[in-house]
């Protein structure tokens, strides 16, 4: 099934393809350089411990490890043993498909091949986190680079899901993209957004392939990433300052700022941009009865109805305007901070510290 922007990319297919390479290679540090260093060793080697290694140091590179303290549960990889044996004790299984290239595979039995996966996505032990889409499709890419592409919540799956019309909302920033909460929901959106990738790649002009191939040694599918990243800046107007990488480095940067130049007594939180409370809410209405745990390590969940949220451990109902006021307090070394202002402080500061309602916004 075709997604909603797929009519206008091929209409102008070859102004999207045209500088995505470079528009790449702008991110430029260690993830373009640590990328390709993962593919030559995959050549070299497949799955060797290289080969594996220089993948564990791409997905950090590419924004999938974070570093955090004692209850900041952020995007995070497994450590080494864990990733490098949920990958190798499928090794068996990616040789089998280690020849198959998206753009030489028919429709139908590019769809097998996805099914095929399943289990072993659903094997894979990569991240802390439980979202999957994007760090499992980056994972896989670098081990079947001809045949997977590189997911992004941002770019990929927005392009996929949201007609560019409704990118942005009445506010003028970018609507959030929600991922499911499931493993298997989680698949599904993996194999459905491969799957539309493929039938787009189907129709795009073979020769734009053949010349991000030739002269950049891009496989097909990192080609057609690279040109939906140029989709995206170019109809969504994205300026530089505004693309999701760097407004995220622009807002820490902010954030340094304001924890190191601050005056002593006054407070930080002006400094700082602002998550809508809407979106939030929406997130914690996407995770509900999802497991979370208090800076004590106490598991809970929660329920929601209407403007309240009701968590499994305590009698304390926690209003959506509690939650706008921590908002207008962050960041939150501890629920300490909010104690006095909101009720269930510990569970309220939980929730924003984890990585499926915080994200990549605080």
């Amino acid at each position: 099934m075709m997604g909603p922007n797929h009519r206008s990319f091929l209409k102008g297919q070859e102004k999207y393809f045209a500088d995505a390479y470079a528009q790449f290679t702008a991110f430029g540090g260690p993830s373009v350089y640590l990328h390709q260093q993962c593919l030559k060793a995959a050549e070299e080697e497949f799955l060797s411990v290289r080969h594996i290694e220089m993948l564990y140091a791409t997905l950090a590179s590419w924004g999938m490890h974070r570093m955090g303290g004692r209850g900041q549960i952020k995007t995070k990889l497994t450590d080494w043993g864990r990733f490098y044996s949920s990958i190798k004790g499928n090794a068996e299984a990616f040789e089998w498909l280690r020849g198959r290239k998206m753009l030489e595979t028919r429709l139908d039995d590019y769809r097998e091949a996805l099914l095929w996966l399943a289990p072993i996505y659903r094997s894979l032990d990569l991240t802390e986190a439980g979202a999957t889409v994007v760090v499992n499709s980056k994972a896989l890419h670098h081990i079947l680079p001809e045949l997977i592409p590189p997911i992004d919540r941002q770019y990929t799956i927005r392009f996929c899901t949201q007609p560019s019309d409704r990118w942005r909302g009445a506010n003028g920033k970018f609507r959030m993209v929600l991922l499911p909460p499931q493993l298997d929901e989680q698949f599904q959106l993996f194999r459905e957004t491969c799957e539309a990738l493929k039938q787009l790649a189907d129709e795009i002009d073979p020769a734009l392939f053949a010349t991000e191939c030739q002269q950049h040694g891009v496989p097909g599918p990192k080609a057609l990433d690279n040109a939906i990243v140029n989709y995206v800046r170019i109809v969504g107007r994205i300026p530089a300052a505004e693309e999701p990488v760097a407004t995220e480095m622009r807002q820490t940067r902010m954030r340094k700022a304001a924890v190191g130049s601050t005056p002593a007594g006054t407070s930080r939180s002006t400094s700082m941009p602002r998550p809508l409370i809407d979106e939030v809410w929406d997130r914690l209405r996407a995770h509900e009865g999802e497991r979370f745990a208090t800076i004590r390590g106490l598991p809970f969940t929660y329920t929601m109805s209407g403007a309240v949220l009701r968590p499994s451990r305590t009698d304390h109902n926690i209003s959506r305007a509690d939650f706008a006021k921590a908002l207008a307090l962050l960041p939150l070394e501890s629920p300490t901070r909010i104690r006095k202002v909101v009720r269930g402080p510990s569970y309220l500061w939980a929730l924003l510290q984890d990585v499926r309602i915080r994200m990549e916004d605080w």
